[in-house]
């Protein structure tokens, strides 16, 4: 930003199309080089996701000369052993930070 400053918020778009792009949330008195960094999801089971970035130069609550990324699609629904898979390495990293926290 154009004061020397990282500048990191929770922002929202209603319009992925738009350039530029307005941007709610965003800091008021900087503008700079800017990345925005989203995550779709599927709705209510969250087992499709995708993670997708925006890049642009912010300024006035607006994004102009927009980078975007090649697809907001959500990634293929995963399969049985896929989801299985997740659910060990979710449960693998809980006891991890539960056992460097000191629980048992």
């Amino acid at each position: 930003m154009d004061d020397d400053g990282l500048h990191v918020r929770t922002v929202h778009v209603e319009d992925w199309e738009a350039d530029p792009m307005p941007v709610r949330g965003g800091p008021v008195t900087v503008s700079g080089p800017a990345v925005l960094v989203a995550q779709e999801i599927s709705v209510p089971d969250v087992e499709q996701w995708s993670v997708h970035t925006t890049t642009g130069s912010y300024a006035d609550g607006r994004l102009r000369d927009v980078q975007r990324p090649g697809s907001r699609a959500l990634e293929p629904r995963p399969g049985v052993l896929a989801r299985m898979r997740r659910q060990r390495a979710l449960e693998r990293a809980c006891v991890s930070a539960l056992r460097a926290a000191r629980h048992r």
